[in-house]
């Protein structure tokens, strides 16, 4: 190796048994001697160094020039190569990070040696924690359980449930009694109390209307009435129906006939006779399957204006009725078909809305 040269620990080592046995270190550079790296003689041992400028030719030399070195350590059978042409001489110098300095050295050679700290930092104890905790001379830190808690007190208005002895066990007492049970006037038919047990005894709950808080405390005078909510809106009471008060009221006439004959005029009865007067607002038809036309709604044989003509198919389709379409009590009302088709309907499905007037 350039510049190589070999280090005698004693002064006095000559040759090459005793520097292997005083470990002997010869220096390696790649830049004179100023930049010299140290290794024990020892672990060179049977190595086989050859250096080669091209990687193809290896001679028994190392020279500054070269780029490739091999070594092998089983007399020229094996070799491991290194390429050193673009290898940088220097690494950066090694530094000891800061409050490491008591474990850490470097020689002049740039070798890191370790000491280890033969003491630790003292042991301390938190404020507070002096009663469990102790340290000695070997700062040995040693933990001492807490005997005794802080002590056990019994909250205003519990003293009757509860006790503390002198090792503050801390006993419960059951409660034996409780308030008086008492009954509700309005719950006295259905309820009762054995005084002596304070036991509760449910007969019936709410066995009538009656029962509830808000309704007339009895039936009489109310023979076909209907129960509403009062005026004040705070309560319940019986009441007479007015005509006035079902007025409006929108219900819908429904039917699914299912014999319909495409190509034959039929009739379908829709109310047979009116209960009450109303106007027909609307129908909403289908089919099945097809079309049907000339369909069209009738009072009594009078048709209601806008339902005359209508052609009905598979889409639910609603038609506004614009007049002749007010029902008096008696009137029969009812739809026809005539016999025009398409396909082969089989069904006439509908509904007329309906107010009450």
């Amino acid at each position: 190796m350039p510049g190589k040269r070999i280090i005698n620990p004693s002064l006095i080592i000559t040759d090459w048994e005793s520097a292997i046995n005083n470990n002997a270190k010869i220096l390696t550079d790649w830049n004179g001697l100023l930049e010299a790296r140290p290794i024990y003689l020892k672990y060179l041992g049977n190595a086989w160094f050859q250096g080669s400028e091209t990687g193809a030719i290896y001679r028994n030399q190392i020279l500054p020039t070269d780029k490739y070195i091999r070594v092998s350590v089983d007399g020229g059978v094996t070799w491991k190569i290194l390429n050193v042409d673009n290898l940088d001489n220097l690494h950066p110098p090694v530094t000891i990070a800061e409050g490491s300095e008591d474990y850490l050295a470097i020689d002049e050679f740039q070798v890191l040696s370790f000491t280890p700290p033969a003491v630790h930092n003292p042991v301390t104890i938190a404020t507070g924690s002096e009663a469990n905790l102790s340290v000695d001379e070997n700062q040995v830190l040693t933990f001492t359980p807490q005997t005794v808690h802080s002590p056990v007190t019994i909250a205003v208005g519990s003293e009757g449930m509860g006790s503390i002895d002198e090792n503050q066990v801390l006993t419960l007492t059951p409660i034996e009694t409780h308030p008086p049970v008492s009954i509700h006037a309005d719950t006295q038919d259905v309820a009762t109390i054995t005084v002596e047990e304070q036991i509760l005894h449910l007969e019936k709950i709410l066995a009538t209307f009656l029962h509830l808080s808000d309704v007339p405390v009895n039936y009489t005078g109310a023979g076909g009435q209907v129960v509403r909510v009062k005026a004040t809106e705070d309560g319940l009471e019986f009441g007479d129906i007015n005509v006035s008060d079902v007025n409006g009221i929108i219900e819908d006439i429904a039917w699914d006939f299912n014999d319909v004959t495409a190509g034959i005029a039929q009739s379908y009865t829709l109310d047979i006779k009116a209960s009450f007067a109303y106007t027909i607002l609307s129908a909403c038809l289908e089919t099945d399957i097809g079309t049907l036309t000339g369909v069209e709604v009738r009072i009594n044989n009078t048709p209601v204006t806008s339902l005359t003509s209508l052609t009905v198919d598979t889409a639910v389709d609603e038609t506004v009725a614009t007049a002749a379409n007010n029902v008096v009590t008696g009137d029969r009302v009812w739809i026809v078909t005539s016999t025009g088709y398409t396909g082969l309907p089989t069904v006439l499905r509908g509904k007329l809305k309906i107010q009450r007037v």
